[in-house]
């Protein structure tokens, strides 16, 4: 396992899973027939939810859109769910001294045009963790993981999606405005990704 701190807020762990149980979910991702299309339009988004002074940012005329799939039946497959609590459960105990959260799990995949708009995710849980499930990602596939930072959030920390890495933003310390980038029609791979909302017990 290899910890990388990227921001004081924004840590990226390689290596997180056993190989053998990260192939057997990817394995059940590739397998999955049961996707929902999800796209989401807010008008208000940037005017109430997500606004902001940042001339870098949308401004509050604009809309919230985001373009993706989501598959409760993999949310809900026994496997994945006690390796993704299990790991998570004996990392936030190590390096957070947590030990009661919540997880909320969510199992998506981006293909050509699947996008998210710039959002912050503080209000499902104090922690947000995505998880790659994709092999040999290229910078210029899209599906760029990029969270905004420094004054006016002018600043942008871009990260590609890795084979068994997980980032981690920890909204308690800082919201972290962050985006994913349109997946590009000439992509070789789906993007597929777990997302994980974690709650303790400040939350309660």
């Amino acid at each position: 396992m290899i910890i990388k701190k990227h921001l004081k807020n924004v840590v990226e762990v390689q290596n997180f899973f056993k190989e053998s149980d990260l192939l057997k979910i990817l394995k059940k991702f590739k397998n999955c027939k049961k996707w929902k299309k999800i796209q989401q339009i807010r008008e208000k988004h940037y005017s109430h939810i997500f606004k902001s002074k940042s001339p870098y940012l949308p401004s509050k005329n604009e809309k919230y859109l985001s373009s993706f799939y989501r598959s409760q039946n993999l949310e809900n497959d026994k496997f994945i769910k006690d390796i993704i609590n299990q790991n998570l459960l004996k990392f936030f105990n190590k390096h957070y001294k947590i030990t009661d959260i919540d997880i909320d799990i969510r199992c998506h995949k981006f293909s050509s045009g699947n996008f998210f708009r710039v959002h912050m995710d503080g209000y499902a849980g104090g922690y947000a963790m995505t998880l790659s499930l994709n092999k040999n990602w290229k910078w210029d596939w899209g599906g760029i993981l990029n969270i905004t930072y420094g004054k006016n959030q002018e600043e942008l920390l871009s990260l590609l999606p890795k084979w068994n890495c997980i980032n981690i933003l920890n909204n308690y310390i800082h919201p972290s405005p962050h985006f994913l980038s349109p997946i590009q029609s000439y992509a070789l791979e789906t993007r597929y990704t777990i997302t994980c909302f974690i709650k303790d017990h400040i939350d309660k």
